[in-house]
């Protein structure tokens, strides 16, 4: 962490990556579980349905993670250009 408790571009960069790992993970899962228990438009079976909730919680964190990641970095580079500006009129 960055001073004054702040996490920087490199951290929010890393778990931009992660959830898009995640959300890629997620789908993969999904399309594998759905091949392997055939192309049902609802789960069939408890087990299907198991399988269904951890690709969306997967998949669903993942993006949860990315969007929180690239919020911040968008935020803090706002944050500069506005400091920066204000330097420049001072």
């Amino acid at each position: 962490m960055k001073g004054g408790g702040r996490m920087g571009n490199k951290t929010h960069r890393k778990i931009a990556y992660i959830g898009l790992i995640l959300m890629l993970s997620g789908y993969v899962f999904g399309v594998i579980e759905t091949l392997y228990f055939g192309s049902n438009w609802l789960p069939e079976s408890r087990e299907e349905l198991i399988c269904d909730c951890i690709s969306l919680l997967v998949s669903g964190s993942g993006c949860g993670l990315f969007v929180y990641a690239i919020t911040r970095i968008t935020t803090d580079k706002i944050d500069e250009l506005f400091k920066k500006n204000l330097e420049d009129h001072d």
